[in-house]
């Protein structure tokens, strides 16, 4: 009986989206067994410097519905190595912009024989666009006065409310920036009430 050839794909998957599922499809069709590895909570925490959008448990049961996906497991470190080790991976896809930090794991798995593939970014909602999404809808809903443009680019807004007249131009205004503003007048995402809004 032939053996199955393992595939591992990482990252924090911390909205998941159909750009995840993508990308979890063109990694399975690399090998027979997909493992996908969920960076954990703490580890997120570290490079992203804020808390998790979504519990890594929540994330875990999510990525185990999708069909093409075998096993989940947790990933304790930035670097997979150890996950390579474990389970004997045979292909280990990974982001073309996170291949300059992956120098240790691409050298390990072409060392062993086994193949490094690299996965382009799918077009689809990114998680940065769904945040800039629900924020747009939580402040027009709020309400509020004007921020100035300058305000946004520096995330200063004085105390003023950041209203819709603040997020009515995506000329000025990346997805980042505004998560950003928003973390910063009332809290990280993911948390039960944001700071100074009463539920």
């Amino acid at each position: 009986m032939k053996a199955k050839k393992v595939v591992l794909i990482q990252g924090a998957f911390d909205i998941l989206n159909y750009g995840h599922v993508k990308a979890f499809k063109f990694a399975k069709s690399q090998g027979d067994y997909l493992i996908v590895a969920i960076n954990s909570n703490s580890l997120l925490e570290g490079y992203k410097r804020r808390e998790p959008t979504m519990p890594w448990w929540h994330k875990k049961r999510i990525i185990e519905s999708i069909s093409c996906v075998d096993k989940v497991v947790k990933a304790p470190e930035f670097s997979p190595l150890g996950l390579l080790k474990k389970y004997k991976v045979d292909v280990y896809v990974i982001s073309r912009e996170h291949k300059w930090t992956k120098s240790k794991e691409i050298a390990y798995m072409k060392g062993k024989g086994g193949k490094v593939c690299l996965s382009r970014r799918f077009n689809g909602v990114s998680t940065t666009e769904i945040k800039l999404r629900l924020v747009r809808e939580y402040l027009h809903a709020a309400g509020g006065t004007h921020t100035q443009p300058a305000q946004l680019h520096t995330g200063r807004n004085n105390g003023a409310a950041l209203g819709p007249a603040a997020v009515s131009s995506d000329a000025f205004i990346s997805g980042q920036a505004l998560c950003t503003l928003w973390e910063r007048q009332y809290g990280p995402f993911g948390s039960a009430t944001p700071k100074g809004r009463r539920t």
